[in-house]
């Protein structure tokens, strides 16, 4: 007979609302928790279209495409630059990439690095070869030659946009 009375309570509609409301509250949680490990990864990994990393994903792929061995090593930072970019290892060799908004950005942002006549603004260590890629700015620096004529042709701009000596 004493379990006819909770019975009786655990089969109001208070307590099973309660219950139903704890329910649901757990399931949002759940998914707010794996939305924001979800942007994390993304970002972590370079997938956030934010940044451009889409069309660095899309590089990294067509050197591969063509060969080469490339990992992603980090991230690049150049205080003249208004976004900040990945580092990656090409064949060995590092090639910073910053990924923009639009075309029109990534001009605007070599033109930093060099002046009109080509000559360097920079204290580069050795000379740095850029590249322009739709929205990409590349920036090799030094190195090897061979990689250097494989970027010019690999890339839609076709050319080296500019080097600096």
């Amino acid at each position: 007979m004493d379990a006819w009375p909770i019975m009786k309570f655990w089969e109001s509609s208070d307590v099973r609302g309660s219950i139903r409301l704890i329910e649901i509250a757990g399931v949002v949680l759940l998914l707010i928790v794996l939305a924001i490990v979800g942007s994390r990864v993304s970002a972590e990994s370079g997938d956030s279209d934010r940044s451009g990393s889409s069309d660095i994903a899309g590089l990294v792929a067509r050197l591969r495409l063509a060969g080469l061995t490339v990992s992603i090593d980090g991230r690049a930072y150049d205080p003249r630059l208004s976004v900040p970019g990945r580092t990656l290892s090409v064949n060995g060799e590092r090639v910073d990439v910053y990924a923009y908004a639009d075309a029109w950005s990534a001009d605007a942002d070599a033109a930093t690095l060099i002046d009109q006549n080509g000559d360097d603004l920079t204290d580069w260590i050795t000379a740095p070869h850029l590249f322009r890629d739709d929205r990409l700015l590349i920036i090799h620096t030094g190195g090897s030659p061979e990689l250097n004529d494989l970027l010019s042709n690999l890339l839609d701009s076709g050319a080296n946009l500019r080097e600096v000596r």
